[in-house]
């Protein structure tokens, strides 16, 4: 059988991997399969094929719907891929110091500051801002103080901030931060590929969370390994046909009838059997000079 895909495959000239799109299911593909890229002459036989997940740090490129990756990387994403967008947020960890508890505050009040760069809710839009209650306070004076939501920043606040709430003002704390322990991400697809000399650009179907300017992106996707180095010129996000049904105990592949291109079928049938006949006869040589 040889099937033509609706998707699409990324190659490097000289390379012998091949890598498909995130939409790819090569489940059940087997070794000696053969694949045609493009608009290529020539079938490659499929030395190995296994699943893989890459993962690779991302930076926004100017416009929020575009990143950026290393250049070196360009072959592991492609045009309608499937991807997740992960960054990190940091949450305050401790209150080292009151500084200064500030006047006018009550027991009970709830504290925040509109200092640092919050994370915002991708389903609300609200930003995520740090929170504190008043435990207890003297003469509008704050004594004791409580956590009462971490918040999370998209880049570690200042240590020594103002903070503000119900009737008070003028508390000044310093504080510690850590790295919340489960990365935030949002889903998106790949709706074109572009590079430069250093680079590669990946445009999204839409924009990143508001703030986020960089962290990791990552597809799941299948990896075909040649038995020969690719010869054709570089393409990435581009069409294929596999072969993948043979001859009973063989590589031989089968034509289908209603194959587009019987005779690329036929040649490679032809040399597969033409390098098992020679192979047998060196075998035959060797026994013969034995």
């Amino acid at each position: 059988m040889k099937i033509s895909s609706t998707n699409t495959v990324s190659v490097v000239k000289g390379s012998n991997k091949i890598i498909s799109s995130s939409e790819d299911n090569w489940n059940g593909l087997k070794k000696g399969s053969s694949i045609r890229i493009a608009k290529d002459q020539v079938f490659y036989e499929v030395a190995s094929i296994e699943k893989i997940m890459p993962v690779e740090s991302f930076s926004k490129s100017g416009q929020d719907h575009i990143v950026s990756i290393p250049i070196e990387d360009v072959q592991l994403f492609q045009t309608n891929d499937q991807v997740k967008l992960s960054y990190k947020e940091y949450g305050v960890s401790t209150i080292i110091k009151v500084l200064s508890p500030g006047k006018g505050f009550s027991q009970g009040d709830i504290l925040t500051t509109n200092l640092g760069n919050p994370s915002f809710d991708t389903e609300t839009g609200m930003a995520s801002v740090l929170k504190f209650k008043v435990i207890s306070c003297e003469g509008g004076k704050i004594k004791n103080v409580s956590i009462e939501s971490p918040g999370k920043y998209l880049n570690v606040p200042d240590s020594v901030i103002e903070i503000a709430g119900g009737t008070g003002k003028g508390a000044i704390f310093e504080l510690g931060y850590k790295v919340l322990n489960v990365r935030s991400f949002v889903e998106r697809q790949i709706a074109g590929v572009g590079n430069d000399v250093n680079k590669a650009h990946l445009v999204l179907n839409m924009d990143l969370p508001r703030g986020v300017s960089d962290g990791k992106i990552s597809t799941e996707k299948w990896k075909i390994t040649l038995s020969s180095n690719y010869a054709g010129e570089t393409n990435l996000s581009t069409g294929y046909e596999i072969v993948k049904d043979f001859a009973p105990h063989s590589t031989i592949p089968l034509m289908s009838p209603n194959s587009s291109n019987p005779d690329m079928v036929y040649n490679l049938g032809m040399r597969r059997i033409a390098k098992r006949l020679y192979d047998l006869e060196q075998k035959f040589k060797n026994l013969e000079l034995g």
